[in-house]
């Protein structure tokens, strides 16, 4: 859930997070993703991160 998403990022961030946690979470968040398939390359992401709202 999107609680315990920020909990774990809350709790990472307070310990002070590693190298391992950082790379380690990226991959499992990675290899949870859905993907999708694309018949035409490349293909433009035109969505940003949320930062400059």
């Amino acid at each position: 859930s999107d609680a315990q998403i920020g909990a774990y990022l809350t709790a990472l961030h307070m310990k002070g997070e590693t190298k391992d946690e950082i790379t380690g979470s990226a991959y499992v968040m990675r290899s949870k993703a859905f993907h999708l398939p694309v018949q035409h390359h490349p293909l433009l992401d035109i969505v940003g991160s949320g930062g400059d709202a």
